[in-house]
């Protein structure tokens, strides 16, 4: 099995520095839909996957399961080992804490890698893609358009009246469509099921790493501007620095800061 299209492929990630973190903020923080921000997360953290050197173009062409694979990866380079969250039972309302390690998110690896299925319909046999990153996208900018799988239907058909059938299926072959795409396609739980503390009911919390796993601007740049001022270095050096020496600087920076009550300032020694 080549690894560049295996269902969880191996990967190398870029240096963990400010250049790094710089641009993973900066593609969570964008406007756009969650898969266009997935897609530049990936491209910002990522220097390959499998054999091939990472590109928009090639992580938007990667199944959606394993988009989301990659991206608890990518979550865990910067936010390792067990976590707690808040999260609210979907019966009672209440908040109630849990404890999460993304390492542990159930998958499912289908036997084969394969990049479409066939399928027997009532208008005959059709081919479809497995959804990648780039119907992702196309299906998000389409917004909430009548019923999701004829959707995905007319976005992953290779028919070139794809569009047209996706209406005139009937719903059996809507259902075995949906089914074939699903058994063809790698899966990563995004959701984790406990019991209610408060109800004793059981609850489900839906888990994104997009909305606490990765850094923020503000925090990068604070942190630069403080060692810039501190020491006189440029920017690209700051960036460059690794993520722990950078906020470890910083840190005594701000605590002489808050000690002496102004500035302190090494470039003349």
């Amino acid at each position: 099995m080549n690894n560049s299209t295996a269902a969880f492929p191996t990967t190398e990630l870029r240096p963990l520095n400010g250049t790094t973190e710089l641009a993973v903020a900066e593609a969570t923080a964008q406007p756009g839909s969650r898969p266009q921000k997935v897609s530049c997360v990936l491209n910002a953290i990522f220097a390959t996957i499998g054999e091939e050197r990472v590109t928009l173009a090639v992580v938007r062409q990667l199944p959606c399961g394993t988009r989301e694979w990659l991206l608890q990866q990518a979550a865990q380079y910067f936010y390792p080992d067990v976590r707690w969250f808040e999260s609210h039972c979907t019966h009672c309302g209440h908040p109630y804490d849990l404890s999460l390690n993304l390492a542990d998110a159930a998958s499912y690896q289908p036997e084969s890698d394969v990049l479409q299925v066939e399928v027997e319909t009532s208008l005959g046999m059709r081919s479809f893609f497995i959804p990648n990153g780039a119907h992702e996208e196309a299906f998000a900018k389409a917004g909430p358009i009548g019923d999701p799988r004829r959707r995905f239907a007319a976005l992953c058909g290779l028919s070139e009246q794809a569009e047209k059938e996706a209406m005139q299926f009937d719903e059996d072959d809507i259902v075995h469509i949906d089914h074939a795409i699903e058994a063809a396609s790698p899966d990563v739980s995004v959701e984790t099921t406990m019991t209610c503390p408060f109800c004793g009911k059981s609850t489900t919390a839906r888990i994104d790493p997009l909305l606490f796993a990765f850094p923020h601007e503000g925090t990068i740049l604070q942190e630069t501007h403080l060692i810039a001022m501190a020491y006189g270095w440029p920017h690209d050096q700051i960036l460059g620095l690794k993520v722990r020496h950078r906020s470890a600087l910083a840190a005594m920076i701000a605590r002489d800061y808050r000690q002496t009550r102004r500035p302190t300032s090494w470039k003349t020694l």
